[in-house]
């Protein structure tokens, strides 16, 4: 059973509907499915009890986000589509992220095509961002200094953006969402609403350079690719049991030497540690939405867990309790 904290605050009248939801959560799962509309999985990577948190608000055309958890994290999935992405860490001393296997400094903001994300965060870690519709962003791209979008917005990239500028975007950023929480309009009106909108996306858009080096594009797009099939292998079963790294080499088409080589690119961990964090995962996601009368065996053996002693120890050194504490706790 869920205890997952959630509080909604309507930010103006009728005509907009713009929205404002926090939700405080307790495993991966849940921080994923607390940002409706989106297509997201997250699977907890580091060791230890979930707590995460997430602010989301609506405005027209454009979504601002808030975000984060105790533990290390892997983000993918689908923001919706024809829109494009903005995020920037938001707290210090968190250590880097990967964004599709590029290294996300302090100061660095990801942008791109809001499909196929691909985020790996580290434990203590905290983003801000904006999903905004492309019509949009292109609509206020023109109406600036830029006289079109630059083309290589279309890739999903990693870009340095400097102290003061991050600094000018967490400030906004934590004012809004600070005026949201205390239930009190961000606007009188939806041309307010639209202006605030606008002044959002075109702070982000004016901390973006001219000019982005794409020569790595072609090489992290084949590596990507690779992680993309391997894990979709490691989470089937071949006779009841769990595929082999061989068995996913195969079938991917690539050497043990090639797949170690891009899941360390791309996700910074073996692929061997990945499968088995992840299927630890799914087994956690099973349990917590068990019907009545299946075990813990039941359960993780349809992972590919048959050693239950083995399997105990593994699950309560990543999620902080025993597989039968999460079973009674669903009921």
């Amino acid at each position: 059973m869920s205890n997952t904290c959630v509080s909604d605050h309507r930010l103006g009248g009728p005509a907009t509907q713009p929205w404002s939801r926090f939700v405080t959560t307790h495993d991966a799962h849940e921080q994923a499915q607390a940002q409706a509309g989106w297509s997201l999985q997250y699977d907890q990577m580091s060791c230890g009890k979930f707590a995460g948190q997430v602010h989301l608000m609506q405005l027209p055309g454009v979504s601002l986000v808030h975000e984060g958890a105790n533990q290390a994290i892997r983000q993918r999935g689908d923001l919706g589509d024809d829109s494009y992405l903005f995020a920037l860490p938001a707290s210090a001393n968190a250590g880097s992220a990967l964004f599709s296997g590029a290294t996300v400094g302090q100061h660095d903001i990801m942008v791109g095509p809001s499909d196929g994300l691909d985020l790996c965060s580290p434990a203590h870690f905290n983003l801000i961002g904006i999903v905004v519709d492309a019509e949009l962003l292109e609509s206020l791209w023109a109406r600036t200094h830029h006289p079109s979008m630059a083309a290589w917005v279309s890739q999903q990239r990693v870009v340095s953006i400097g102290a003061d500028r991050a600094q000018r975007l967490l400030a906004l950023h934590h004012q809004i969402f600070e005026c949201s929480q205390s239930g009190l309009p961000l606007a009188a009106n939806t041309k307010a609403l639209e202006t605030l909108r606008d002044d959002v996306i075109l702070e982000w858009v004016d901390t973006l350079p001219s000019f982005c080096d794409l020569s790595d594009v072609r090489a992290t797009s084949m590596r990507k690719a690779v992680v993309h099939r391997a894990c979709e292998w490691m989470l089937q079963t071949s006779d009841d049991e769990a595929l082999s790294m061989l068995d996913i080499c195969k079938r991917v088409g690539v050497s043990s030497r090639k797949l170690n080589y891009c899941f360390q690119e791309i996700l910074g961990m073996s692929p061997m540690k990945y499968q088995r964090i992840t299927r630890l995962n799914r087994t956690q996601q099973a349990l917590k939405q068990a019907h009545d009368g299946q075990s813990v065996f039941d359960i993780a053996s349809r992972w590919g867990f048959w050693h239950m002693g083995q399997f105990s120890q593994d699950y309560k050194r990543l999620f902080g309790e025993l597989p039968s504490t999460t079973l009674r706790a669903s009921a």
